[in-house]
């Protein structure tokens, strides 16, 4: 076994060390060195200016993976056409029943559809169109007799 000791001897201090030169830099090193540099990367971007393979791949891929997405998005799902074909089976009369023995008000039917103004100017078109001449007149007599009516 070795003695504690005998350890403690053998330390060097760091101060005891001569200070020495051990490397040094070539003549002009630094003054050459930014010309090096600037050498080394125009090389690098010459290469990655020419458009090969590996820059149209990195340009396609990702183009093709967006158009793909945007695809997928668009695509109706089987669950809306499921719906829509249920209600082509179902007549006007029925929905129209339906909606009135609901309790939904029309403010609260309208709110839940999002209408544009195209879709407005139809539906306006379409009531107006309802009634002919004749059935809009006899409406409205009997709108105005009922009113009389109730006055009295």
């Amino acid at each position: 076994m070795k003695d504690p000791k005998d350890d403690k001897k053998n330390i060097i201090k760091l101060e005891d060390i001569p200070k020495q030169e051990v490397f040094t830099n070539p003549k002009e090193y630094f003054d050459e060195l930014p010309m090096i540099i600037h050498a080394r990367l125009s090389e690098t971007k010459r290469e990655k200016a020419s458009f090969g393979i590996p820059i149209l791949a990195k340009i396609a891929v990702p183009a093709l993976m967006l158009l793909l997405v945007l695809l997928w998005l668009g695509s109706p799902t089987p669950s809306q056409n499921n719906v829509q074909a249920i209600l082509d089976q179902v007549s006007t009369e029925e929905m129209i029943a339906f909606i009135e023995d609901s309790d939904l008000s029309t403010e609260d039917l309208i709110a839940m559809v999002d209408l544009d103004q195209e879709d407005i100017d139809a539906i306006e078109t379409d009531e107006i169109n309802l009634l002919t001449d004749d059935e809009w007149n006899q409406v409205m007599n009997e709108y105005d007799y009922l009113d009389l009516n109730d006055s009295l």
